[in-house]
């Protein structure tokens, strides 16, 4: 520990670490020590290096969020601070990665059943369209050629020509 940070216990069994004079606090169910707003972990990394950029975050190296030593700190971008800690808690806790998964598919159905996630589909389903390749092909029953966005499932130049192919089909399984 740096010596900045003395670790103390109250008899009412609330970790302190003492930081500059000031008394941080771990309350029950919190994962950092804290002073009101303020973070120990971030102080401490301020205290050293000055004022933290936006979109960043202040990493417990070690992973123990009680351990802030300076020497245990790093400063990592706010996007791969969350991918690392999000994989991390699904992979040492399954049963909250299924119910997060669950939860997560149920507020999918509202979104989509919602005006906002229509309008959002309608305008993505509209820019899908933009620049979408067109195919030239030859109809399998008359042979005419024909364009269409869709090469692999396209067969016919015209719903009359799918339709005669039916018919025919219908005719031989007789």
């Amino acid at each position: 520990m740096e010596k900045n940070i003395t670790i103390t216990e109250r008899e009412y069994i609330i970790p302190i670490q003492i930081f500059n004079g000031k008394e941080y606090k771990l309350y029950d169910g919190e994962r950092y020590f804290s002073r009101g707003t303020k973070r120990l972990h971030i102080e401490v990394w301020k205290f050293y290096n000055g004022e933290i950029p936006k979109e960043y975050h202040i990493h417990h190296v070690d992973g123990n969020t009680q351990n802030n030593d300076i020497k245990n700190l790093n400063l990592i971008s706010a996007t791969l601070h969350l991918r690392y800690e999000g994989k991390k808690r699904f992979k040492e806790n399954p049963e909250f990665a299924k119910s997060f998964h669950e939860k997560g598919i149920e507020k999918a159905k509202e979104w989509h059943k919602s005006d906002e996630g229509r309008k959002w589909h309608s305008e993505h389903g509209k820019q899908t369209w933009i620049n979408k390749p067109i195919f030239k092909k030859n109809c399998v029953v008359c042979g005419k050629e024909y364009e269409t966005p869709f090469p692999n499932r396209s067969k016919f130049c015209h719903q009359n020509c799918k339709a005669k192919e039916l018919r025919n089909r219908r005719k031989l399984s007789k």
